[in-house]
């Protein structure tokens, strides 16, 4: 039974990320005067950056052909792959059914790195050690608005939350004999036989639900799990891009994406790429997958349905941490495959290996058109 402890940190947990994703949107508005009854919205430019709408966004990348090839070859042709896959894992399913094979209940799932009040403590520091850094470059001269500025107060933080996660994940590793033993000890009691990432109990042989990986399984498991991602985002993304439109919703591109297709400094595009492709996947997986989808999946119980219940939670909070409303659906998207891809692998190297793949075909384009919107 969960303590009130549990509930009051889980509560202010969620509060504090609510607060986080709404209160700076709030901040930045511009107060405007409201549009007349029956007026078309308009797109809204973004804060301390020039303004860029999605739709001027497409039109760039599409009128270039350089970007727009790359745009098919890192979206499209994944795409095409992860469907196939997809398929394929659809008729295997069927194959394993027709043979016996059966999957029970998920067992002790990825690693727990800590307790919720690890995780609350996590947010604060991050938080903190964010406007710490902020404040120490505006006193340094930097301009708090400049690309580099954000780079590097988000970088930072970023990273050593990252770390953090990571020396967590090994020191809850440590304090077990080892990650297969103590799952099948605790899911299927002491005699349960063990062989290549199976379980077999009583006769039948029982799928793994996330077995241990070597660095370039995991990297390999990423790539594929980019292919399913790219699969499911880039439809449901132009679904919802057209819903939009239809409703008279202006849209804009997100910030980090305005500031590679639109620099006020030509390093702008580079300190974007970098983040987007190295840091802040690191960070955003050792949290939001490493941390916050486990502790989520122990807290609602543990079952096929807690699982669920954690990856739509733990995936909804980073869709709305983007603070964008174009790419909040998508992101939604990514971040389900994402939990899915932990689930099965209890790898933050695949799932960072997937995130970073996914920015990294989305930035190509964008760096090509750079400085020409």
């Amino acid at each position: 039974m969960r303590t009130r402890a549990e509930r009051f940190f889980v509560g202010a947990l969620v509060a504090l990320l609510g607060f986080l994703s709404v209160v700076p949107q709030v901040m930045a508005a511009p107060e405007e005067d409201p549009p007349a009854a029956g007026a078309p919205a308009q797109d809204v430019e973004v804060a301390g950056a020039p303004g860029l709408t999605t739709a001027e966004l497409e039109k760039a990348v599409s009128d270039n052909p350089e970007a727009f090839w790359a745009s098919v070859l890192g979206k499209v042709v994944p795409a095409i792959l992860g469907g196939i896959w997809l398929i394929r894992m659809a008729l295997a399913r069927e194959k394993r059914m027709a043979a016996g094979v059966a999957r029970l209940e998920p067992g002790a799932g990825p690693l727990v790195p800590g307790s919720w009040p690890v995780l609350l403590g996590l947010v604060i520091g991050f938080v903190l050690l964010a406007q710490v850094t902020a404040s120490t470059l505006q006193l340094m001269g930097m301009d708090p608005k400049s690309t580099a500025s954000l780079f590097w107060a988000t970088a930072i933080p970023g990273a050593t939350l990252g770390v953090a996660v990571i020396w967590l994940r090994s020191r809850a590793r440590r304090s077990a004999k080892t990650l297969d033993e103590g799952r099948v000890e605790q899911v299927f009691g002491d005699g349960a036989e063990v062989f290549e990432g199976q379980r077999k109990i009583q006769g039948q042989i029982v799928v793994e639900a996330a077995p241990r990986l070597g660095r370039w399984r995991a990297i390999y498991e990423g790539l594929k799990g980019f292919a399913l991602a790219s699969a499911l985002v880039i439809p449901i993304a132009l679904v919802w891009a057209l819903l939009l439109r239809e409703m008279g919703v202006g849209t804009t591109a997100q910030e980090p994406v305005v500031r590679v297709a639109k620099p006020t400094d030509p390093l702008d595009p580079w300190f974007m790429a970098v983040l987007g492709i190295l840091i802040a996947p690191f960070w955003e997986e050792a949290f939001f997958r490493g941390t916050l989808y486990p502790l989520g999946r122990r807290f609602f119980g543990g079952t096929r349905g807690a699982v669920l219940l954690s990856a739509l939670v733990s995936s909804a909070l980073f869709a709305a941490v983007h603070m964008n409303l174009a790419a909040t659906v998508p992101l939604f998207v990514l971040a389900l495959v994402l939990a899915w891809v932990f689930e099965r692998t209890n790898s933050l190297l695949a799932v960072t290996t997937l995130h970073a793949t996914f920015n990294a075909t989305s930035l190509l384009p964008l760096l090509l058109v750079s400085g020409k919107v």
